[in-house]
């Protein structure tokens, strides 16, 4: 299963409902591994070298630091932008399609905007 790291804007609620639907999920919050009010392409950098796939509702600079890694050629995790009006029980079945039929290939370099 795909790693996934969680911006600190994730709601909780979408958290709790990923994890009651799949307990075993490998998912790692921001301020879990010391990234709490870090800047976003630091926050790249992390997810990039743990081989992490990021989640966030982050579709302004999230996305526009994800873009600008890819032109410069670096190599970029994937990135799920989770729009932030949705329910959980609209995101969740969406997100974990994404996650558990795809690789960390598949979603290098890729910017996905759920729900689809």
């Amino acid at each position: 299963m795909i790693p996934l790291l969680t911006d600190e804007n994730v709601r909780a609620s979408i958290i709790r409902a990923l994890l009651q639907e799949r307990p075993e999920l490998d998912l790692v919050r921001v301020g879990e591994v010391g990234l709490r009010a870090t800047e976003d392409p630091l926050i790249l950098d992390w997810a990039a070298e743990h081989g992490c796939v990021l989640l966030t509702h982050d579709r302004q600079t999230m996305t526009d630091y994800a873009y600008q890694r890819m032109r410069n050629q670096q190599e970029t995790p994937g990135v799920i932008v989770l729009d932030d009006q949705a329910s959980p029980g609209d995101l969740v079945p969406d997100l974990l399609h994404a996650v558990e039929e795809s690789s960390p290939e598949h979603l290098r370099n890729r910017v996905l905007f759920l729900p689809y």
